[in-house]
């Protein structure tokens, strides 16, 4: 198998924001920033060109690794319903799992978004929208999607700095993930690389470990779907 390039770090937000800021305070060039965190200067200069829209974003998810919000979510009552079911359940003591969300989604919908196989895709990214805490599913197969996911999320800190050790561990992920896509190059066929490239970044490589094995090939399909449609202009 050729050598692909170097996959390019996941940083968040906020980080990108301090490094586009640093940059500017300096008076220095991209490259002599850009070598100090490992990025490329044209890195540097996208985020620059998308500040404003990266200034938005950040404000209202540091966390996020990108400014695109994903698809919209086709009904926005079903999640407000889901949100006051979520509650009642937790004043009640009972802890509520993916499985229960989808469930209760599609009581409320039958029809929303495109029906149970495409809940599971949906219900990670409500899960980490609105900041709740769920436990494993009856099949035991969905972890503390949130939880896990806020432990990748801290452990990308600025590199080269003493916190930036936990990193590997999240490299150790993508580089799973990746291992687990060999698996489903022969299906994948020219979106193959396409889809190693996209397990690079540790978010999307959480996901793809965490979900069932017969899930990954239409969920990849699915992200590498939604990663070539082109950004809504704001």
């Amino acid at each position: 198998m050729p050598k692909s390039a170097k996959a390019r770090k996941s940083i968040p937000l906020s980080q990108k924001v301090a490094i586009i800021e640093e940059w500017e305070a300096s008076d220095g060039s991209k490259y002599v920033v850009a070598k100090k965190y490992g990025i490329s200067a044209g890195q540097i200069t996208r985020w620059v060109r998308n500040k404003t829209k990266l200034l938005a974003r950040a404000e209202r998810n540091p966390n996020s690794f990108s400014i695109h919000t994903g698809p919209a979510v086709t009904n926005p009552t079903v999640e407000e319903k889901l949100i006051k079911y979520y509650k009642e359940r937790q004043k009640e003591g009972v802890a509520v799992d993916t499985s229960m969300l989808m469930a209760r989604a599609l009581e409320i919908d039958p029809g929303f978004h495109g029906g149970s196989k495409s809940l599971r895709y949906w219900v990670y990214q409500f899960i980490i929208r609105h900041d709740l805490k769920v436990a494993r599913s009856k099949r035991n197969t969905h972890p503390k999607l949130i939880e896990s996911t806020k432990r990748t999320i801290s452990r990308a800190k600025v590199p080269n700095s003493p916190a930036a050790k936990p990193v590997v561990q999240a490299e150790d992920g993508c580089a799973q993930a990746c291992r687990q896509a060999q698996e489903l190059r022969q299906s994948l066929g020219d979106q193959y690389y396409a889809a190693l490239d996209l397990l690079a970044q540790a978010q999307v490589a959480h996901t793809f470990n965490v979900i069932p094995p017969e899930d990954r090939l239409g969920w990849l399909q699915w992200k590498l779907q939604q990663n070539t449609k082109p950004p809504v202009e704001v």
